[in-house]
Parts: C-alpha cells; structure tokens; sequence
C-alpha cells in the first residue's frame, strides 16, 4: 500500500462500512455508537474511539484493532470514499 493509498483509506467513511456490513449503530449527538462486544465505540466520519480501552483512530487504523492487522483486504471503495456522511444515513 502507497503512502497515498493508505491515505485514502484511512479517510474512509466508517458510519458507511459498518452498515455495508450489516452493522447496527445509533445515532448520538454528531457521532454514531457502535457496540462492539460489551464496549461502546463512537464514530464519526473516518475517525473511532472506544470509550472502554481508550483507543482509537482512523479507518485503518480500526480495521487492524477490530479485525486484525493487515488481514483484511482494504475493499476498493475504502481507497476512494469520501468522508461526507451519506443521505438517509
């Protein structure tokens, strides 16, 4: 991955990801909550916290904590998806 690529990546849309996945969040204030286990992570835009272990970041940097390292392929809309929250959503 370029320096570029992981740039893009890690300025994608999370809110967006995570219901692609079938995620549920809900809506609080300006962030989304997303209960990961029996920890309470927010999210808002490409940028995570978890409020339990006080860790956090951006997109890349929540697909390695939540779904390990460098396994998970960065999808090809993650590269090029804009951090603007989507209608409806």
């Amino acid at each position: 991955m370029t320096a570029k690529d992981r740039y893009k990546a890690g300025h994608a849309d999370l809110v967006y990801w995570l219901r692609s996945r079938g995620e549920i969040l809900k809506r609080s204030g300006s962030e989304w909550e997303w209960k990961h286990q029996d920890e309470r992570v927010t999210v808002r835009h490409n940028v995570w916290f978890d409020q339990y272990t006080q860790e956090g970041g951006d997109a890349v940097k929540f697909l390695q904590y939540f779904y390990g390292t460098w396994a998970v392929p960065f999808p090809n809309w993650m590269m090029c998806r804009s951090t603007s929250v989507l209608p409806g959503r």
